[in-house]
């Protein structure tokens, strides 16, 4: 019962998928369903293994430089369940940056093709289903025909399908480990899944980001791991821990060889599976205090100047972590429509609690705050195609299911808002219900996941789609009403010092621990930094704030000077939104400020 509720009940993909793939995949029967099939045969295929594969050799590498060569020690023979029992250093892959002698990967061209059909246009309402790689559904050619089978019989338009995860990749690959699942035998199974769908349905790419290893599998990250190979990638928090919270071990995004080696992956993944999509997941910072590997700090202190790590409640390294996923799905994007301008790129958006009503309680939000993910941005920009909304909960439509629809609705901007539900947490009947809220709304919906699509284990479910769950026609799109907020504040640039004449004419400040009777101010909530434009960071003297303190405490103020390092405002007291008197002004270093609002 418990490893079932692990199994099941995981926040992520990422423990479900883990729990699966070490216990021997399946669900757990619960009790009787209304579309439970009694007669169906079990999966033949389910207990067969095959090889691990000998990878590729790398071609030559497109991205090479005379620059930042890389180091290849002795190879490092690994414990780990997941390596190749057989390894010996003469067996170890070859390192695919040596060729070049360079630090960036190499995309690989001598590994056989499957011959791929067309990109499909697409029209019509968004059904997709979640194939996790761990679990039933393409491990061997049996499974692969029984859900090719299913997505016809359900009538679903998509299927997203795991082809990189912590486990390895779905394919032989000259860059990583492959799944345990993947042989000489069924070396590609998502490129021979793409060209048995019909013409109509959609094979979207589900792309494991930045988690890289799983730490709970014991043992170092083997060789054709990136953090086995490039140690040096991880991300690492402020006090130097490298395994996250949730027992991962990340790449760090601010580190610009780990973005090109990213990209080198999505564009061997593109050269052997040519998906119609991209649904790239763990695009995010494990917490505010993570991001602190030695390539990220020198690139941050490269773009804001000053020395050392920066606290992690500091505004300017907060919005430049931010700036760094941004950009590390603008790379992605680009190697990808580079090639194939019709494939659409999305992010998954994993949610907690309900969805906030106001701009100001979006920043204050653990995915803006924390993760690092502003998703609004990348919406507003036109960066993706979709976001796909993680709302994996047993609530009633009417509570969290509702909420985030119309939130995400109201927000998507250019993009499509897509919600992924999870049947196996939800009783039929219950889950119904949800999918039929999402789709009022005229949103997408993504079942997840394809072994387990309901808490019961049925086999007649994908049979009972299209007269149950799908009967209706889904709602019209509702007029968006985004949340407002500065737009410039969402956007990092290098900041300036005021100009000299208006340093010169500013009083002497007073120090800060004098606002509140000298008690120390402690940072509690950071403001976004401003100015998506080259200029200086002079805020003119008209622009009143109100300044809020952690205490409590507030005071109206005229911002005089920003710097990366502190702010002077000048205190004052407003009357019918007047300046009428003018007090000391006051210098708070950002590291002790609570919060700016309206946001800097």
């Amino acid at each position: 019962m418990i490893l079932s509720r692990l199994i099941r009940g995981a926040r992520g993909p990422l423990l479900g998928a883990l729990m699966v793939a070490l216990l021997g995949g399946g669900a757990f029967a619960q009790g009787p369903n209304p579309f439970d099939d009694p007669f169906a045969a079990p999966d033949p295929g389910a207990q067969s293994a095959t090889p691990t594969p000998t990878p590729a050799e790398p071609s030559s590498d497109p991205f090479s430089s005379p620059d930042s060569a890389a180091e290849s020690g002795a190879p490092f023979i690994s414990n780990n369940p997941f390596d190749s029992p057989a390894a010996t250093p003469a067996a170890q892959p070859t390192n695919p940056f040596e060729a070049s002698g360079s630090n960036r990967p190499a995309v690989l061209s001598d590994i056989p093709l499957v011959q791929l059909r067309p990109v499909p246009l697409e029209s019509g309402e968004i059904r997709g289903i979640y194939v996790l790689a761990a679990d039933r559904g393409y491990q061997n050619s049996v499974q692969l025909e029984e859900l090719v089978s299913d997505i016809n019989t359900g009538g679903f338009s998509r299927v997203y399908a795991e082809v990189r995860t912590v486990l390895g990749v779905a394919y032989v690959s000259g860059l990583e480990e492959s799944l345990p699942s993947i042989g000489t035998a069924f070396p590609n199974p998502l490129g021979t899944l793409r060209n048995r769908l019909e013409q109509k349905k959609r094979l979207i790419a589900v792309v494991n980001v930045l988690p890289a290893y799983a730490a709970a599998t014991g043992g170092r990250p083997p060789l054709r791991n990136p953090i086995g190979r490039f140690p040096e990638y991880a991300n690492r928090s402020l006090d130097d821990r490298e395994i996250a919270p949730d027992n991962v071990i990340y790449m760090d995004p601010g580190d610009p060889d780990v973005v090109r080696y990213l990209s080198a992956i999505v564009r061997e993944i593109d050269t052997q599976i040519a998906p119609d999509g991209y649904l790239f997941t763990g695009v995010r910072y494990p917490g505010a205090d993570w991001g602190y590997s030695p390539g990220a700090v020198k690139a941050f202190r490269a773009a804001v100047g000053g020395e050392g790590a920066p606290p992690a409640d500091d505004p300017v390294w907060s919005a430049w972590r931010r700036d760094r996923l941004t950009q590390l799905i603008r790379s992605l994007r680009n190697t990808i429509i580079s090639a194939r301008p019709d494939v659409t790129v999305g992010v998954l958006i994993e949610t907690s609690g309900p969805p906030p009503n106001t701009f100001e309680e979006y920043i204050a939000s653990s995915t803006y705050k924390d993760s690092m993910v502003d998703w609004i941005s990348w919406a507003r920009e036109g960066l993706v195609s979709e976001l796909v909304f993680q709302v994996h909960e047993r609530v009633s439509p009417d509570d969290s299911i509702r909420a985030w629809a119309g939130f995400a609705g109201n927000n998507q901007y250019n993009t499509s808002a897509i919600i992924s539900l999870a049947g196996y947490m939800n009783f039929s009947e219950q889950f119904r219900r949800q999918v039929e809220a999402v789709r009022s709304r005229g949103l997408g919906t993504v079942i997840y996941h394809y072994a387990s699509p309901i808490r019961d284990r049925p086999r007649g479910f994908y049979q009972s789609l299209p007269n149950v769950f799908y009967r209706s026609r889904p709602g019209r799109i509702v007029e968006t009403r985004p949340i407002d907020g500065p737009w410039e504040s969402r956007i990092f640039t290098r900041m300036f010092s005021p100009p000299a004449q208006v340093l010169r004419n500013t009083p002497t400040p007073t120090p800060a621990t004098d606002v509140l009777g000298s008690k120390p101010l402690e940072f509690a909530t950071p403001s976004p930094i401003p100015s998506p434009t080259p200029v200086p960071s002079y805020i003119p003297s008209s622009d009143p704030r109100r300044i809020v303190l952690s205490s409590g405490s507030e005071f109206d103020a005229i911002v005089l000077e920003v710097t990366p390092v502190r702010m002077t405002v000048q205190r004052v007291t407003l009357k019918a939104g007047k300046v009428v008197e003018r007090l000391a002004p006051v210098t708070i270093e950002r590291r002790t400020v609570a919060s700016i609002e309206p946001p800097l």
